[in-house]
């Protein structure tokens, strides 16, 4: 695994793991935006979220934006509905940035922006 994918992957399950112990006891769903599964990078991510995942007993929603904003958005607005407690996110482009992340967190829902 290259060492960025590492880093990559690492710091996102080092914020979930940072968060209080009461926040973390109470995370039982995650989901995971990934603008394009179809780029290794990405996928080695989505990997090692799922390896942690599966390691704490925590669900996982996985979502493959294939490099289209919109269809980012309407996803992270599905996972919403389907009761995530925490939202990892990487966006598909610019324009897909800002528009879940103020959702999540309007829903109260912590967001890791990678």
């Amino acid at each position: 695994m290259n060492i960025k994918i590492k880093v990559a992957a690492a710091a996102a399950i080092a914020t979930l793991s940072a968060t209080t112990p009461a926040l973390a006891a109470e995370v039982k769903k995650i989901g995971l935006a990934m603008p394009n599964l179809q780029a290794d990078f990405f996928n080695q991510i989505k990997l090692g979220v799922e390896n942690y995942t599966k390691e704490k007993g925590i669900d996982l929603i996985v979502v493959d934006a294939k490099n289209d904003t919109a269809t980012q958005v309407s996803q992270v607005q599905d996972m919403m509905t389907q009761g995530i407690d925490a939202f990892i996110y990487i966006p598909a482009g610019a324009a897909a940035a800002a528009v879940p992340t103020r959702l999540a967190r309007a829903e109260g829902i912590p967001v890791i922006n990678v």
